[in-house]
């Protein structure tokens, strides 16, 4: 990421940054306000934080795929949660394209 980016919602601020990201409580937030009011989170100091150098690596999705089939488990994705996925994306866009909504016929299996 060249530069940091901010999200600002009504609950907390999201700044994202090259090294991870960092979540600060909104000092009007209510969904934060008792967390606020015990102390348990300090306005200004982030409450959550992410960063991926220190995230245990995972393997990748093909690499997943390839030790699925030599152990015939199942994978992490499996291809029924995958197919819903795709599909709602689908969704998304043709309902963009088309500027209107569309649902799913599960018994034919297109979008209608």
């Amino acid at each position: 990421m060249p530069q940091d980016t901010e999200y600002r919602g009504k609950d907390a601020l999201l700044k994202m940054e090259e090294k991870g990201f960092e979540v600060y409580a909104e000092k009007v937030s209510k969904k934060y306000r008792a967390a606020i009011d015990k102390g348990k989170i300090t306005l200004g100091k982030p409450f959550m934080t992410f960063d991926p150098k220190k995230t245990p690596a995972q393997p990748s999705h093909m690499q997943d795929f390839f030790n699925c089939i030599r152990s015939r488990k199942q994978p992490k994705d499996n291809e029924d949660e995958a197919f819903i996925e795709a599909v709602t994306c689908i969704m998304s866009v043709e309902a963009c394209k088309q500027q209107r909504m569309v649902r799913w016929d599960p018994t034919k299996q297109e979008i209608v």
